[in-house]
């Protein structure tokens, strides 16, 4: 294993760098993943800081089983090992203690089960979230600037450093989109656009668009609209995107959301890529509350209509007219309803 970084009471108190020679205690913790590729954040609520699963390691158990234990323990999660970023080291100069922890990124492989909490993390209050990487990392850093107990600190800057490190492991992971990324989103629009649309859109319209010019639309959307645009990264490469928010539909209520659109590069077609940002945006949406999810797909596109039919995706019966060159062209409306219970 790699060392990712050894952290002592320069990085959070300033002054200058003092190590120890003597580990005190062997931990393994990490990161935990769901299919939704979301992350789990430990949060002590009688603290009011958020951590990763993970503990010590027992005499007789391996690294790996520690780390899975931790989970189980902590989450009521089984999970299993996809990567081992390194490890990383907490050198306490002023407690005289040396930890040295093993990092893993492991993924929950069923429901939540029962959890088995020590007492001490009950009179801590633990409980966990399933959050998006920024949020993980953004509750992190609030945790560590807001914290004053000299372990604690160590503690929830260790962990943001552990995740920070994680997410460039991840080989899937989804990111919120950006005024610096709307050249990527461009890109994947138009030539998914000119691909999916053919023989049902006009070749004057498709052979037009260009990347420039998609760029162009989304810079100006995210601005002054806030679209939310939302991108799978595939080992840190984007290969599409998702489009959330309200419904836009006056007929609908309050409580549901819609997917206006899931765009992929065309290489990168059945390759699974599509159902994951649909099961992402259909957890985040979800998690904001929404009970039902819409969205709209034109009449002819049989092979888009076919994939949401898949994913029990019911064709509501309203249907509408657009017009795109010279061409009138009916799209119909499709309804899921969430289901209850966990938004994993």
């Amino acid at each position: 294993m790699k060392l990712i970084k050894k952290i002592t009471d320069s990085d959070l108190f300033g002054g200058r760098e003092e190590y120890l020679d003597q580990v005190s205690r062997y931990a393994a913790r990490g990161v935990l993943i769901n299919e939704n590729l979301k992350i789990c954040l430990i949060y002590l609520k009688a603290k009011d800081l958020y951590k990763l699963p993970g503990g010590g390691i027992k005499k007789s158990e391996s690294r790996e089983e520690a780390f899975l234990r931790e989970i189980l323990e902590e989450t009521g999660y089984r999970a299993e090992i996809i990567s081992n970023p390194g490890y990383i080291e907490e050198h306490k100069v002023k407690n005289d203690f040396l930890q040295r922890s093993y990092c893993y990124i492991a993924e929950a492989k069923n429901d939540s089960g029962d959890t088995d909490l020590t007492d001490k993390e009950k009179d801590n209050q633990l409980k966990f979230f399933w959050v998006n990487p920024w949020q993980a990392l953004k509750h992190l850093d609030e945790s560590v600037n807001k914290c004053s107990d000299y372990r604690d600190k160590f503690m929830v800057y260790r962990d943001k450093i552990i995740l920070r490190e994680s997410l460039k492991n991840l080989k899937f992971k989804i990111k919120k989109a950006t005024l610096k990324d709307v050249d990527y989103l461009g890109q994947i629009h138009a030539e998914s656009w000119q691909q999916a649309y053919r023989n049902i859109i006009p070749d004057s319209v498709l052979d037009s668009i260009t990347a420039e010019k998609r760029s162009s639309r989304f810079k100006k959307a995210m601005q002054e609209s806030g679209e939310e645009n939302y991108i799978l990264l595939v080992d840190n490469q984007p290969v599409g995107f998702t489009s959330i928010g309200n419904s836009r539909d006056d007929d609908l209520s309050d409580n549901i959301g819609e997917i206006w659109g899931i765009y992929l590069d065309p290489d990168r077609w059945r390759k699974g890529y599509g159902s994951k940002l649909l099961n992402w945006a259909e957890a985040e949406l979800k998690s904001r509350g929404y009970k039902s999810i819409s969205l709209w797909v034109l009449k002819d596109n049989h092979q888009a209509r076919k994939f949401y039919e898949k994913h029990n995706y019911l064709k509501e019966g309203r249907t509408d007219k657009i017009t795109i060159g010279d061409k009138e062209l009916e799209k119909v409306r499709y309804i899921k309803t969430c289901k209850s219970g966990s938004t994993r």
